[in-house]
């Protein structure tokens, strides 16, 4: 008796953990699946610039390639991310480069400094105040891309680090 007892109570926590593991995924899963939609177009956002002024998806220039980089001054990716956009800074005069942090601005503008990537005009640093990148998009690791065409349809997502010709190829079609 006292056997049937133990039974019950074990498949009764299995039968639970499997239930809970199964929405689990199906939840994960929808998430995933929204996000997916989310970036199909380039989403509503609003970041800071490094003058503390407000940007917003409606600010972006209009028929240009448009690239978000999320990333981190701690991130060595970042760092070989920043210089080799740098050296290629002259192959990418369509297309604006928006480098989001979430960081303080302080950090923002040494590393925008360091590459001199500030001095282009169609790259720029802005400071995610509302987390907008890790929060809503769930991204969760730097550096990663997201590469639109100039009618702001998604190209590539990108995890990780990805060079700067390897950008360049991805847009090629799109010029």
């Amino acid at each position: 008796m006292r056997k049937t007892y133990v039974l019950v109570i074990v498949l009764v926590v299995v039968i639970g953990l499997l239930s809970y593991l199964g929405v689990s995924i199906l939840n994960k899963t929808k998430e995933k699946n929204h996000i997916a939609k989310t970036l199909e177009v380039i989403p509503e956002f609003e970041f800071m610039d490094t003058k503390k002024t407000s940007f917003k998806n409606t600010h972006l220039k209009p028929n240009t390639n448009t690239v978000f980089i999320y990333y981190n001054s701690a991130c060595g990716y970042c760092h070989h991310e920043a210089d080799g956009l740098y050296k290629h800074k002259d192959q990418f005069k369509n297309t604006q480069i928006l480098f989001v942090s979430a960081e303080p601005m302080d950090s923002i503008l040494k590393f925008a400094n360091q590459y001199q990537l500030n001095k282009n005009p169609n790259l720029a640093f802005y400071h995610d105040t509302h987390h907008f990148f890790s929060n809503q998009l769930d991204i969760s690791s730097v550096p990663f891309l997201l590469i639109y065409d100039k009618h702001q349809k998604l190209i590539k997502k990108h995890k990780g680090p990805l060079n700067a010709p390897a950008i360049l190829n991805l847009l090629k079609p799109y010029e």
